[in-house]
């Protein structure tokens, strides 16, 4: 893979250009610095919907079938997706259709319709889409521990927002939210893939992203923070349910921090695999879960570390305990930590994940869009990988020891069929 060239334009817009050899493909991805923790909170949802909305038409293609019907033609994939603190648009194309996807995508962005009668049909879509998240526990789950671990704020709210917001939604509504935060030096676009369809493309890119600067620039801050944490924190929410899903983790670490890649290694070592402790221990060992794994969030301010898992209703203290147990184990000081072994896996795991994904055009994309929108470190990938092989034992050992604990820190959300929450709490001591 060949270097990502970087540029800021005249318009605040920056622009990425990573080459991918060998391949003909090509991914065209636009980030916006913008996410669910940044809406005003009688907003919630604002940022996903609009993700909705710009598929419903644009000034080029003013009729949703338009739209899907011309990138159909081609044999191209467009979709989206809203995270906590961006929301992406992309258009991955073979790279002859290169041209083609900047249109659209920049269409997309700077001249949606947002008609009044998409954006009523659409609430009941995304209802729907709260709805069907609502009934599926692993992903209900994680909203009550997201809520749990970083309080009311930003961080702590759903990212589809709740219903009776989204059906309060106006025309203004969006209008106002893409004044505020899709001017161009908000935005990050990568295209990457084929080196041939790559060459010279920096002015097309200009020119076809030019009808956002209408939108003026974003000058408002983003504003961070999130509920520091004092004492444990559980919670419990009943479901009649034959499966009972929870989460155990504790505060972690920022985006930028130092030790980022350490903690990466680390929750690979207790379930970032099926060689991992957790699946050896509660899965192998005892069948006491369907899945296990244990995953990191990075933000710009904060992160979190944490085991998620769906276990048998009936063994679910076990489940707990053994779980809690593997962790503690990591963070302690005797022979139980971290071995060279696990170490070495671990590292391999991550470096060999990352080369595999780096080959494909829209996960390289963004995996540049992600570090600019959100302030990350700008490196090489082959960089990350030299700073994942880096880590050592000593480095896993201590940062297992900072994080993992303190009982006092730890937060658990149970979705199950299950009414006292006390039951859970004796649980941790």
């Amino acid at each position: 893979m060949d270097g990502a060239e970087i540029a800021t334009l005249k318009s605040g817009l920056r622009v990425v250009v990573a080459p991918v050899p060998g391949v003909e493909s090509v991914t065209a991805l636009a980030m916006v610095g913008v996410g669910s923790r940044f809406e005003d909170k009688n907003k919630n949802g604002i940022c996903h919907f609009l993700e909705h909305l710009v598929f419903k038409g644009t000034a080029k293609w003013p009729e949703a079938f338009d739209l899907s019907s011309a990138v159909d033609s081609i044999g191209a994939d467009f979709n989206a997706f809203t995270g906590k603190e961006y929301t992406g648009f992309y258009v991955k194309s073979a790279g002859a259709h290169l041209e083609f996807a900047l249109d659209v995508l920049s269409d997309m962005l700077y001249a949606p319709q947002l008609r009044e009668v998409d954006l009523e049909r659409e609430k009941g879509v995304v209802i729907e889409e709260i709805n069907m998240y609502n009934d599926l526990p692993q992903r209900l789950v994680g909203d009550e521990f997201d809520g749990l671990i970083y309080g009311e704020v930003g961080l702590g709210r759903r990212i589809d927002g709740e219903r009776e917001i989204v059906r309060g939604f106006t025309r203004d509504d969006f209008l106002e939210h893409r004044k505020r935060w899709y001017g161009l030096n908000n935005v990050v676009v990568v295209v990457s893939g084929s080196k041939k369809a790559l060459d010279g493309l920096g002015k097309k890119v200009a020119e076809y992203f030019a009808k956002g600067e209408e939108l003026g620039r974003v000058d408002g801050e983003r504003v961070l923070g999130f509920e520091s944490q004092e004492d444990r924190r559980v919670r419990v929410v009943y479901k009649d349910s034959d499966q009972a899903h929870f989460i155990l983790g504790y505060p972690g670490l920022a985006l930028t921090h130092p030790d980022r890649y350490v903690l990466g290694v680390l929750s690979v070592v207790l379930g970032g695999n099926m060689s991992s402790r957790l699946f050896n221990e509660v899965r192998e060992k005892r069948g006491l879960a369907y899945y296990t794994h244990c995953d990191v969030d990075r933000y710009i301010d904060t992160g979190s570390i944490a085991v998620a898992e769906g276990v048998d209703v009936k063994r679910i203290d076990e489940a707990v305990r053994v779980s809690l147990g593997v962790f503690e184990e990591v963070a302690g000081d005797g022979e139980k930590g971290v071995s060279e072994e696990e170490l070495t896996k671990a590292k391999d795991y991550l470096a060999g994940k990352m080369v595999l994904s780096l080959e494909d055009s829209r996960s390289l994309a963004q995996f540049w869009g992600g570090r600019l929108v959100t302030g990350d470190e700008i490196i090489e990938p082959l960089e990350v990988i030299e700073k994942i092989r880096s880590v050592g034992r000593d480095d896993v050992a201590r940062v297992a020891g900072e994080l993992l604990a303190e009982r006092k820190k730890l937060n658990f959300s149970l979705v199950g069929p299950y009414k006292d929450e006390e039951r859970f709490v004796k649980l941790f001591g």
